[in-house]
């Protein structure tokens, strides 16, 4: 039996959660803004409704207002989203343990051996799509396939409201004539450098020999052409609770577009340094080794690992950590689209330190925790992820 791999795609997340908070806001143009100033801001997300006006995410909110005037601007609530967020993964979850959050509003679920359980994919589909309408109010789209990009890509091509359940002849059937700038990881440069060897669609590429390929792209031409073959078998990834500790706690996020504002992109990294701290003190661990990744989703990216002496499960020591990997990689300006933070090197946290400012730091941190786990995630954070935007 070949994999079944499901992805869900939240429909114009943020927006569609501040719509149902609020229903003035329902049927409107909104824009989400990543700060309380609307005329200063970036777009991280628009609302379907403001969508079909043009509105893009990462757009500067001051053309998005010029565009739609009568738009109405929400500051992002980060905590509202990633409560939300959560909420979902635990319905996911109740259908397989085999989840991945790749991001804050996409999942990933292997649901190979749960269908014997649920009769059917489309059954799993539509059981879920409705709880998660019934508990939110809210939309998500759906693809089934054998891979994990073909789900993603089947998404796309449903958006919104959508399910689309396909085998590996139908995947091949679809990518036949699809432009190749409709798969993950195709970026405008990349689109050039493919059309200029006549490589328009995916068909094409599937049939491109490998050995030019690797001479223009190397491996990353070799594996697009593998997720155009349906043949890019890459895992679920997920964390299964055992008696054994993990190897590294890690987040990541895919920006909605590239982006080269220093600020946005710091803001990022500082909020998963967050999350992985977080999660590093829920299970009583701290690291010593911090791996930090970005890339543009074009062509590569930066990667380094970095072991320091003293352990850490503290958020703002990570995010240091993280921009001393960057002044180590040389790159004063990052263009990316896709973050990545990691703690390694793991041991059991050890909350005894010999000098009185690190005791009281330690005892912030926890006081956050306990705030946190009983009013929700996220109810008190840093102050400067107020800049920090989903």
């Amino acid at each position: 039996m070949s994999a079944l791999i499901m992805h869900v795609d939240m429909d114009a997340f943020f927006a569609s959660v501040e719509q149902q908070a609020n229903p003035a806001l329902r049927g409107k143009p909104v824009i989400i803004g990543g700060r309380d100033n609307k005329y200063h801001s970036i777009i991280c997300a628009a609302s379907y409704e403001a969508k079909a006006l043009g509105i893009k995410n990462a757009m500067f909110s001051q053309e998005a207002l010029r565009i739609c005037p009568q738009a109405i601007f929400v500051p992002a609530n980060t905590a509202k989203y990633v409560y939300t967020s959560n909420q979902i993964f635990t319905i996911l979850k109740s259908y397989t343990p085999q989840v991945e959050k790749f991001s804050v509003d996409e999942f990933f679920l292997d649901i190979t051996g749960s269908v014997g359980l649920f009769g059917s994919a489309e059954n799993i589909a539509q059981d879920l799509k409705r709880r998660i309408r019934q508990a939110f109010g809210i939309t998500c789209s759906i693809g089934v396939a054998p891979t994990k990009l073909s789900a993603k890509l089947m998404v796309k091509l449903k958006k919104p409201d959508g399910l689309l359940i396909v085998d590996r002849a139908q995947v091949l059937e679809i990518l036949q004539d699809l432009p190749i700038e409709k798969i993950c990881g195709i970026g405008p440069r990349l689109k050039k450098r493919f059309h200029q060897l006549g490589i328009l669609t995916c068909g094409q590429l599937a049939q491109y020999p490998d050995d030019i390929l690797d001479d223009h792209f190397g491996v990353t031409g070799l594996w697009l052409k593998a997720i155009c073959l349906v043949q890019d078998h890459s895992a679920v990834e997920y964390f299964e609770e055992k008696n054994t500790p993990p190897k590294s706690v890690g987040h990541s996020q895919t920006l909605r577009e590239v982006t080269s504002d220093q600020p946005y992109i710091r803001s990022w990294i500082y909020l998963l340094a967050e999350m992985v701290a977080q999660r590093l003190r829920q299970k009583g661990l701290q690291g010593r080794t911090i791996y930090f990744y970005a890339s543009d989703g074009f062509e590569g990216g930066y990667a380094k690992r970095k072991t320091f002496h003293e352990p850490t499960y503290d958020g703002q020591d990570i995010y240091q950590r993280c921009l001393e990997i960057i002044r180590l990689l040389g790159q004063a300006s990052l263009t990316v689209r896709v973050l990545g933070v990691s703690v390694s090197n793991l041991s059991a946290a050890d909350s005894h330190y010999l000098f009185e400012e690190q005791n009281k730091r330690d005892r912030v941190l926890k006081a956050v925790d306990q705030i946190n786990h009983r009013f929700g995630d996220w109810t008190v954070v840093p102050a400067a992820l107020k800049a920090a935007v989903y």
